[in-house]
């Protein structure tokens, strides 16, 4: 599932970078093992080849969008993201691939720019700071964390990036869109509390949790050879017998001999999983033991694990009183992107929208999507693989 995090919200405030978003914004749930600290050799960037647009990508009304522009709206995007993520970096063929939709959101933009302006919402600075601050005061804890350690990768910080981010034209623009639909749209927008419920009762199915386990390991990591793993195993047996016999911990036993990162972060506490999380013999193991119980050596691709089952959560229906302030926001913003869609149809019927690029869907709002109300499992820290 996408989902849009804080670090690419804040970047432009939610209007072109959700294109990118789109593309980038999916996080992979690995199953437990070493820290891999091996370093893949980084390879040159390429220059991006824009020969595939043509002079005007578009037009609408009497205004165009040239090559120029485009590039330059793809330029602003790529300098405002503190960080990918560890993912592959933008290339022409990914432009190529996302062009029409881009184009898309850079059109919707512009008109949303105008009506904003007509009805007095200026970019500036100051809205840029006043829009930025808001959403670090609603974000979840854990995003404002990512997107902290982020930017201290960079040698940044939070309020460096605000005042950076806050003469960024793009990012004024944004900010007085962000600020009309707010004042303007959502403002006038009301889901009530039986709104509210009859989305639950009727999408339960979004609102299973799934089984989870809460569990700890201790990995001995092993190489290719007979004699490797032998060594292992014999090592991983050892620790557990100075376990079962009272001469170390279990938390001690993670922070000393553990080849997973887990073991010194948080003395092998790998938080809550589900099925399809780890690789298949630790979660077989796992999800076959009770809260308590610890195994014996158990084998994965990654080395000899010694696992202790901390806690279950069984499967169910998550209650309506933990959703319901989730459902609620999903529904305003729902109702929030159906009325700008609406707008925006109206207007680009009315200028005669003309793309030049071949494109897959048109008639986009800008506002991104919003993801239903998921599953309210407790938060889990990632697993490394």
């Amino acid at each position: 599932m996408k989902n849009w995090k804080l670090t690419a919200a804040i970047a432009t405030t939610a209007v072109l970078t959700a294109t990118f978003a789109y593309l980038y914004g999916t996080e992979d749930k690995n199953a437990a093992a070493p820290a891999d600290n091996t370093t893949a050799a980084s390879e040159p960037a390429k220059p991006m080849d824009w020969s595939f647009l043509p002079d005007v990508v578009a037009s609408y009304g009497d205004k165009k969008i040239t090559k120029e522009d485009f590039i330059k709206n793809i330029e602003d995007i790529i300098s405002a993201a503190p960080n990918n993520g560890g993912r592959p970096p933008i290339n022409s063929d990914i432009i190529k691939a996302i062009a029409p939709k881009i184009i898309n959101t850079i059109i919707d933009k512009r008109i949303l720019l105008d009506i904003a302006k007509s009805e007095g919402i200026t970019p500036s600075s100051g809205l840029v700071f006043e829009e930025f601050d808001e959403i670090l005061k609603t974000a979840p804890k854990e995003e404002t964390e990512k997107f902290d350690t982020a930017l201290k990768a960079k040698n940044s910080s939070i309020e460096q990036y605000k005042k950076e981010l806050a003469e960024n034209k793009m990012a004024q623009e944004d900010a007085a869109i962000n600020r009309w639909v707010k004042t303007k749209i959502q403002a006038s927008i009301s889901v009530t509390d039986a709104d509210v419920k009859k989305y639950y009762d009727e999408n339960q199915d979004a609102f299973t949790k799934p089984e989870t386990v809460n569990a700890s390991h201790v990995l001995v990591k092993s190489g290719e050879s007979q004699e490797e793993i032998d060594a292992a195993k014999k090592k991983c047996e050892k620790i557990k017998s100075d376990i079962d016999s009272g001469k170390s911990t279990f938390e001690g036993a993670a922070e000393e001999f553990s080849d997973c990162p887990s073991g010194k972060k948080a003395k092998g506490n790998l938080g809550n999983f589900g099925r399809g999380d780890m690789v298949k013999e630790f979660e077989d193991t796992a999800f076959g033991m009770k809260p308590g119980e610890m195994s014996g050596p158990v084998k994965t691709r990654y080395g000899y694990h010694i696992i202790r089952v901390e806690s279950r959560n069984e499967k169910g229906i998550a209650p309506y009183a933990n959703v319901s302030a989730q459902i609620d926001v999903y529904l305003k913003q729902r109702a929030t992107n159906d009325a700008i869609k609406v707008i925006l149809d109206k207007k680009k019927a009315e200028l005669g929208v003309k793309i030049n690029i071949a494109e897959e869907k048109t008639g986009e709002a800008p506002q991104i999507t919003p993801t239903p109300p998921e599953k309210t499992a407790p938060s889990e820290p990632a697993k490394q693989e």
